[in-house]
């Protein structure tokens, strides 16, 4: 079994820890060419047993044509890093805490005093560019920090636009109504309207199906047009090893 980081946006580690989220789909780079016809379906092992690999030009012959999976196979692990808030001393050292519940734990950006920490960096006295809470991308998050491991349960290669139902829920699509989305916690966000804030329905941020919903994110977190080129991706099916419950903030 090896163990390999995998970054989660906020609204994505709240739908692995509400159970709503059991797949994660990774565009593939680079990309296989437009005329490879053998991709879809099982990856299979290759030269070694632990390493998955892809026929990226449908010929079997051509060894410089694999690409090797870069999140595991079944068994392996991925731990979650995310975006959040660690205490920084004054050395400027990030603190990993004894134990993972004391007042110096990582806050994480579901926790409902976020904006308490978020509005203190402002007034409290003492300087916050040299120690302090510090806001850390999931990128800059050490392994410490991470509250959820999962395990992976399979591993297979489709084009995005392949997306079921099915699995577009299974990806944390949310129904409510008769409106889809993937985060239906920005049903709390404002909408101005001319002189005038309000918060909208979910038919307002929410597609009238699921796939749609779904596309709508791949665009977002990974770049205008994913879904309409309709990219090969890594379909990665996973369920939770291991997690912590939201920690003890200040």
């Amino acid at each position: 079994m090896i163990e390999r980081p995998i970054l989660f946006k906020p609204e994505m580690v709240r739908a692995v820890l509400d159970g709503r989220k059991t797949q994660t789909r990774r565009v593939i780079k680079p990309q296989p060419s437009h005329f490879m016809n053998c991709l879809d379906g099982e990856p299979q092992p290759m030269s070694q047993p632990n390493e998955f690999y892809c026929n990226m030009s449908g010929f079997d012959s051509d060894p410089g044509s694999y690409i090797k999976c870069p999140y595991g196979v079944p068994g392996d692990r991925l731990y979650v890093k995310e975006d959040c808030y660690l205490w920084r001393m004054q050395s400027g050292e990030l603190v990993a805490p004894d134990g993972g519940d004391g007042p110096d734990a990582p806050v994480y950006m579901d926790d409902p005093e976020i904006e308490k920490i978020e509005n203190n960096r402002k007034h409290l006295e003492y300087n916050y560019e040299l120690f302090g809470w510090k806001k850390v991308t999931a990128q800059q998050s050490p392994r410490w920090a991470s509250r959820i491991t999962l395990e992976i349960v399979s591993v297979r290669v489709e084009r995005i636009q392949k997306i079921s139902k099915k699995d577009a829920m299974a990806e944390g699509v949310v129904q409510i109504g008769k409106s889809f989305l993937m985060d239906p916690e920005i049903l709390n966000t404002p909408v101005k309207y001319s002189n005038e804030t309000k918060l909208c329905g979910p038919e307002y941020w929410g597609n009238d199906n699921a796939p749609g919903a779904f596309a709508t994110y791949i665009d977002k977190i990974s770049g205008p047009e994913t879904w309409e080129n309709n990219y090969w991706v890594w379909v990665i099916k996973f369920k939770v090893a291991t997690k912590k419950g939201v920690l003890k903030t200040c």
